[in-house]
């Protein structure tokens, strides 16, 4: 799977100055991987995307926790998007789960837990210091 990339331009190198072959040389590709963790019905819509998937069995804490684990160490990866059912695993059995990369969570197929919601409101007020109404 394609790993997310981005551009960087390297501006104000002459490539005779610095010993660039070319003036391509200049160009960088600085690569960033995004992983997904949920269960296989709640995840699947996202494979277009090229992102790398990881399927869970939700009745297996453990199993989560520690696919969850492996994905954190991997300094490939910046973000960690998450289904509401995994995040609330997490949340419950590994409360530093979100210090080590920036952890997304989403809404999966078995309804609406508003745990999205909550922490989207929650950075707001944080970074706004406005609370927001219940719409």
């Amino acid at each position: 799977m394609a790993p997310s990339t981005s551009l960087v331009q390297v501006s104000g190198l002459s490539s005779r100055k610095h010993g660039f072959k070319s003036r391509w040389s200049q160009i960088f590709l600085v690569m960033k991987k995004i992983a997904v963790i949920g269960d296989y019905e709640s995840i699947v819509i996202y494979k277009p995307f090229s992102w790398d998937m990881f399927y869970v069995n939700l009745a297996n804490e453990d199993e989560v926790v520690e696919i969850f684990k492996n994905v954190a160490k991997d300094v490939e990866y910046e973000k960690i998007f998450v289904t509401e059912s995994v995040y609330q695993i997490l949340i419950k059995t590994y409360p530093d789960f979100d210090k080590e990369k920036i952890v997304i969570p989403f809404s999966d197929v078995y309804g609406i837990k508003n745990v999205a919601k909550q922490k989207y409101k929650k950075l707001v007020t944080i970074a706004t210091s406005i609370k927001l109404e219940e719409v």
